[in-house]
């Protein structure tokens, strides 16, 4: 549709970016509830690399700072999300450095 909609559904920007418009109506009452939401797939962690377990796991990030596992969206109001971001394992290495050894989603927040 020409209105930026779909059936009344504003639409994505992209799957790996997830806005305030796109959620807005929402009555999660937390990150995790909107991730779970609308965007399922980047709850899931991937395959541990090495001999690490951990490693593959979903880290988040509020405001540029790590800040836990996938389980710390939680504790994040959903009324307090701008934006949230998908980065992929190989991205966030680059991004936020050789720690990550899984991927992230990004929480940008007031």
């Amino acid at each position: 549709m020409a209105d930026g909609t779909n059936g009344g559904a504003p639409r994505s920007r992209s799957s790996e970016i997830l806005t305030k418009e796109e959620f807005e109506s929402s009555t999660a009452s937390d990150a995790f509830g909107l991730v779970q939401q609308y965007r399922p797939t980047w709850l899931l962690a991937r395959p541990p690399s090495g001999l690490d377990p951990t490693s593959g796991q979903v880290e988040v990030y509020l405001n540029g700072v790590r800040s836990g596992p996938v389980t710390r969206l939680r504790d994040i109001p959903a009324r307090a999300v701008r934006e949230m971001r998908y980065v992929s394992a190989a991205e966030a290495k680059m991004r936020y450095g050789v720690t990550n050894d899984g991927p992230v989603i990004a929480v940008q927040a007031h």
